[in-house]
């Protein structure tokens, strides 16, 4: 039979590690952080307890990433897009914001983003190159394809509102490639994130271009790489 001893001697470290953590909480808070952004950080010191807790293994991240998959929908010339984040708002914010960050995630798997450079204000233009550096994407390994956006509306940790362009590596706007003007809404939900675009074109015909040249799938694999840069933080 176990003693209070032997739980004690079993249990302690675990112990001191939740008590340490709501501290954190407490004093979290009365530094001005929000609540669900002073829990995101507290879970993640639980996250170094060494018990099967299913809430804060790798098992129960890799099941909310599967959950938490993108839902869109298409409402004339607008593509909707919607996913929920396992992060506080303010941190999906930053990395939408910050150009190291994009680094880190924005583009469909194998592309990286060897040019990021932002300029993050109301007028201001984020200009970047995608190139694919993975060998099996056949053809379109080392194929680089050239963006740009202007920002018109920035609500700190809620909204960015910006033109979305193609374009070459001067910034020029590629001619025939349509346009969009997007809106990404930043929503918290009890220490998560809500994320939607609303991407509108200017016709039905400019949204199916897009869409065939298979925008839609691309979104996808560079929200699964957003989650899963999230996840290291």
């Amino acid at each position: 039979m176990l003693t209070y001893r032997m739980i004690m001697q079993k249990a302690g470290p675990q112990i001191f590690l939740i008590v340490i953590s709501l501290l954190c909480y407490v004093f979290g808070i009365r530094a001005g952080l929000t609540k669900d952004t002073t829990r995101y950080y507290v879970n993640k010191q639980f996250n170094t307890l060494p018990w099967k807790c299913h809430w804060n293994t790798m098992k129960y991240k890799e099941e909310i990433s599967m959950k938490n998959k993108m839902n869109s929908k298409i409402d004339g010339r607008e593509l909707i897009l919607e996913r929920v984040f396992d992060a506080p708002r303010e941190l999906v914010f930053k990395a939408f914001s910050e150009s190291e960050r994009l680094k880190q995630w924005w583009g469909p798997r194998g592309w990286k983003l060897p040019v990021c450079n932002i300029d993050f204000r109301p007028g201001g233009v984020w200009h970047y190159c995608m190139k694919c550096m993975d060998k099996n994407q056949g053809e379109f390994y080392g194929m680089e394809s050239w963006g740009k956006a202007i920002y018109q509306d920035i609500v700190e940790n809620e909204k960015i509102t910006y033109t979305d362009y193609f374009s070459n590596a001067e910034g020029n706007e590629a001619e025939g490639m349509p346009p969009s003007h997007i809106t990404v809404i930043f929503t918290e939900e009890e220490g998560r994130t809500k994320l939607v675009s609303r991407a509108v074109f200017d016709s039905t015909e400019a949204l199916k271009t897009v869409l065939d040249m298979g925008m839609e799938q691309g979104i996808s694999e560079t929200w699964d790489r957003l989650d899963e840069y999230l996840l290291t933080l």
